[in-house]
């Protein structure tokens, strides 16, 4: 008797249960997200600009007119350029100099005044800026006899260097050992001279020198070159 109510409790306990069992839904696995996760962009190295301040294209408009003898305001701005340098120097190591091999990126601004361009490479803020060499005129002129005219033209105008441009050279034969440019009391040698004239800028003036085949004698006319 005692088994018979155990049964029938067991037979209604589970007839109260059943109806719940299908309602119990099964545990699904988690949902992903419909969006994909946004990657991080690289950023732009700190301290570097979109764009090259007026500022610092000012500073390099007075540096050309130090270096030329312009006034600023004669001196136009024609390209602000991006571009990517292959070391500290820019590029444009001056001799002995020690660069840092690490690409650089910066600017290249080209100036003008009149007729003439110059080309200046600056760092990305400008804080760093070379002028870039004129190439010299393709006339054949000798290298030492370049530097050698240079040189002179640098100690008498007390200019650096780098400053100085041969703007003309060409072939010319010269009357006499002086060069057609005897001094006071001096003894010429009568005889015709193979050799060059050259014409410096140095800053606002014109050097013009006259010299022998080998450079070894070379003279500075007394008039201003042209």
């Amino acid at each position: 008797m005692k088994i018979l109510k155990h049964t029938l409790a067991y037979l209604v306990l589970v007839s109260l249960l059943s109806p719940l069992v299908g309602t119990i839904a099964p545990v699904s696995a988690a949902p992903q997200p419909s969006y994909e996760i946004a990657k991080s962009k690289p950023r732009k190295p700190s301290g570097t600009s979109d764009y090259l301040s007026p500022s610092r294209v000012n500073i390099l408009r007075q540096d050309l007119s130090r270096r030329i003898g312009i006034p600023p305001g004669k001196i136009r701005v024609t390209s602000v350029t991006q571009a990517t340098w292959p070391n500290t120097c820019l590029g444009l190591p001056t001799p002995g100099e020690v660069c840092g091999q690490a690409l650089v990126e910066g600017w290249r601004v080209v100036l003008v005044s009149g007729s003439q361009s110059w080309t200046y490479r600056t760092d990305a803020n400008g804080q760093v800026y070379r002028l870039e060499e004129s190439p010299a005129p393709q006339t054949g002129l000798p290298q030492a006899i370049a530097d050698r005219v240079l040189q002179d033209a640098a100690q008498r105008t007390s200019l650096p260097l780098t400053t100085l441009r041969i703007v003309r050279a060409e072939r010319r034969t010269w009357p006499n050992g002086c060069l057609g440019l005897s001094r006071s009391g001096e003894m010429c040698t009568q005889a015709l001279v193979p050799g060059w004239r050259v014409v410096v800028l140095a800053g606002p003036q014109r050097l013009a020198y006259r010299t022998n085949d080998s450079g070894s004698v070379i003279r500075l006319e007394s008039s201003p070159g042209s």
